[in-house]
């Protein structure tokens, strides 16, 4: 008889301690629900992220990058450690501003500008610039 009580100490104590052990609270689940703002910041932070990736995968952003003397590899692990909001704003900026353009506009639009006030200089009859206006005097 000394054996089989042995046999059900040796079985008893680590089933105790298995149901002591699940049955101890471990943590408290709570559920809510998920709002869609979080979501949409989620699926726009990471379209950011790919934007931003895919403008550094571009070989003229690379030569412009190795250019300047940056290791395009070493672009790519700092735009990584950027937050979301430092990405979205670089996200927002990238269609304004491909690489190794934007001068062409500047000085389209500084052409524009000096027209539009000589225009505006003659009529009022400052100046004398477009033969096919008259003054206003």
């Amino acid at each position: 008889m000394s054996i089989l009580r042995r046999l059900r100490h040796f079985i008893v104590a680590p089933l105790i301690a298995a149901m002591t052990f699940l049955s101890m609270p471990l943590g408290v689940a709570q559920a809510g629900l998920v709002g869609s703002e979080a979501i949409v910041a989620a699926e726009t932070n990471a379209a950011n992220r790919q934007a931003v990736d895919a403008f550094l995968q571009r070989q003229d952003v690379r030569d412009q990058l190795q250019t300047m003397g940056v290791d395009p590899a070493e672009a790519g692990k700092r735009v990584a450690a950027l937050s979301d909001a430092e990405v979205a704003k670089i996200a927002g900026t990238l269609p304004a501003d491909p690489a190794g353009e934007g001068a062409l506009g500047i000085l389209v639009g500084a052409v524009i500008i000096v027209a539009v006030v000589l225009l505006i200089t003659d009529v009022l009859g400052l100046t004398s610039v477009y033969p096919f206006t008259r003054p206003i005097r």
